[in-house]
């Protein structure tokens, strides 16, 4: 029996792999930002949490029923390998830098690259950890659920979210060498510092018709819940409460979410996810996992012009282009017989766009 799919996250999927590499693409052409530059790259960062969402609600609305059987092969496969795939390719890039600079070749250099990639998530991939960590505390979310009340569950995955982001965005690194990695990165990758969404997305997948009818009667008020939380991003940023300027801060979660209901939200209003969304959404994976490579290749030859020095043209050239040549280079790649497993499989086609298109507006159910 063929899966219903939720259209919302298509075009979810697709801005949240937007953002993230507009976002790159800023840092690499405006090294130096000023505060609002960091408040505009701060509200960016909601691409990541989008992706976890993403995930874990697909996967509540798609096993309500029945489980895949081949679930766990299919993302050991198509996601996992290309973790592996990729977090060597790009330890192997920033190991011939340090060599290009030093002007010294150390293989130790390589392996370090190499084990912290893989083991500690310690490059953009790190996200794919999360998710494998939820899909496997996906079987006892799903026990949970039968035992407690969505409030119980959302309320604890809330205290637990916050109080764990608590203490690495308001605590001071500790002096020691190893600490301080974990303050700076490592603290991304358990799961505690996602809860709150895992959670929020397990209901809106498993109870998703109701998530709509309530989404398509309250979501007038979400672009007021957008710009609410966006403030007080801005409040707290201005404020030097918290100063990174990262998708894991207390903050970002109340404006993650909200951009997420709100973007949803229009797609059911508009009853229609176009072709663009659509082709995006496909090669999203590849483009998250090849962006960086094409931002690196692009930007040296960039800099020999001095009219695309550190102005905008720079970020819609280095945007557009590396967009476009990761598309590109999913395509041909999965065209291999090898290549789904470098890269992923590309995502579901246009023959199943009559379905996404059948998207019922407010006025066809009746919800104001």
């Amino acid at each position: 029996m063929e899966k219903k799919l939720i259209p919302e996250m298509f075009v979810l999927r697709s801005i949240a792999c937007l953002c993230l590499v507009f976002r790159n693409s800023l840092n690499r052409t405006f090294p130096e930002s000023s505060l609002l530059g960091n408040f505009f790259e701060l509200l960016l960062t909601f691409g990541t949490p989008a992706f976890i969402f993403i995930s874990e609600m697909i996967l509540a609305h798609s096993s309500r029923n029945s489980v895949d059987k081949q679930f766990w092969s299919k993302r050991i496969q198509f996601i996992l390998a290309p973790y592996f795939v990729f977090g060597a390719f790009y330890a192997c890039m920033k190991s011939v830098q340090v060599w290009a600079e030093s002007r010294e070749v150390e293989v130790g250099t390589l392996f370090t690259f190499l084990w912290r990639h893989w083991l500690l998530g310690d490059y953009h991939g790190y996200f794919i950890l999360i998710v494998f960590q939820f899909y496997a505390l996906h079987k006892y979310m799903k026990s949970l659920d039968n035992r407690y009340s969505p409030q119980v569950l959302l309320g604890a995955s809330l205290v637990i979210n916050v109080a764990y982001l608590a203490i690495f965005n308001l605590v001071p690194s500790p002096g020691s060498a190893v600490l301080h990695y974990v303050w700076s990165k490592a603290y991304w990758i358990p799961f505690p510092g996602w809860a709150f969404y895992f959670v929020v997305a397990y209901y809106c997948g498993s109870r998703y018709e109701l998530f709509k009818k309530l989404l398509l009667k309250y979501g007038g008020w979400t672009w007021a819940a957008v710009s609410v939380t966006a403030v007080v991003c801005w409040i707290v940023l201005q404020q030097g409460w918290i100063t990174s300027v990262s998708s894991k801060r207390i903050d970002m979660i109340f404006f993650a979410l909200s951009a997420m209901f709100f973007i949803s939200y229009l797609v059911m209003r508009i009853g229609k996810v176009s072709l663009v969304f659509m082709h995006i959404s496909r090669y999203s994976f590849g483009i998250y996992l090849l962006h960086p490579m094409f931002l690196a290749f692009m930007f040296v030859p960039l800099q020999m012009f001095p009219s695309l020095r550190n102005n905008w043209l720079t970020v819609v050239v280095l945007f557009l282009g590396s967009i476009g040549c990761s598309v590109l280079m999913s395509l041909i790649l999965n065209k291999t017989k090898w290549g789904p497993y470098m890269i992923g499989k590309v995502g579901a086609s246009e023959k199943g766009r009559a379905q996404y298109e059948k998207i019922p507006n407010t006025k066809k159910v009746g919800i104001g």
